[in-house]
C-alpha cells in the first residue's frame, strides 16, 4: 500500500500529468509534496516513527493470492492495472524492496527494507530517516520521470 500510494501521487500530480512525453521532470518541492503524503499515508498512528508493523501492512495488501508473498508479477500487476504508465518504475521500486532477489517480497524484504529505511542506525525509522531514504530513492530513480532529467 505504501509504495502504491507513492506512484499514485507522482502520476496525478500535475506537473507529471501535463508533462509526460515532454522532456521536463518533477521539482524537487513537488517530490517532497509526494514524500509529505507518503509520509501521512504510511505513519497510520501518527506517532512520528514509521513501525514495523506499518511497513508489513503493505505485504497483506499486495499479497493478491495470500499466500505470505508478494511476487514481481503481484505487484506489478497490481501497480500497473492503477497506473500503466509506471510500469518501469514499479519495477525498480520492487527491485529495491526485494532484498534477496528472489522475486517474492515477504516478511524478511521488508524487514530489511525498514533496516535501509533507518538511516541512522538507531533501530527505528524516524521522519527525517524516511524523508532522507525516500529522497535518495527519488534521486537515484529520476530517469524514469521526466526521460533521464534527474533533479538537483
Amino acid at each position: 500500500m505504501i509504495s502504491f500510494l507513492f506512484i499514485v501521487c507522482v502520476a496525478s500530480t500535475p506537473a507529471y500529468s501535463q508533462n509526460h512525453g515532454h522532456h521536463e521532470g518533477l521539482t524537487e518541492d513537488q517530490y517532497q509534496e509526494h514524500i509529505d503524503k507518503y509520509w501521512t499515508s504510511s505513519n497510520t498512528d501518527n506517532d512520528d516513527v514509521l513501525s514495523v508493523a506499518e511497513l508489513h501492512t503493505i505485504l497483506a495488501y499486495y499479497d493478491l493470492n495470500k499466500d505470505g508473498t508478494i511476487t514481481r508479477h503481484e505487484y506489478t500487476t497490481f501497480l500497473s492495472a492503477q497506473t500503466p504508465e509506471l510500469l518501469s518504475y514499479a519495477h525498480a521500486l520492487y527491485d529495491i524492496y526485494d532484498a534477496d532477489g528472489d522475486h517474492h517480497l515477504g516478511m524478511q524484504d521488508l524487514d530489511e527494507l525498514y533496516a535501509k529505511m533507518d538511516i541512522d542506525g538507531d533501530g527505528t525509522v524516524s521522519k527525517t530517516d524516511f524523508y532522507n531514504f525516500w529522497n535518495q530513492i527519488l534521486h537515484d530513480l529520476a530517469h524514469l520521470h521526466g526521460h533521464g532529467h534527474h533533479l538537483g
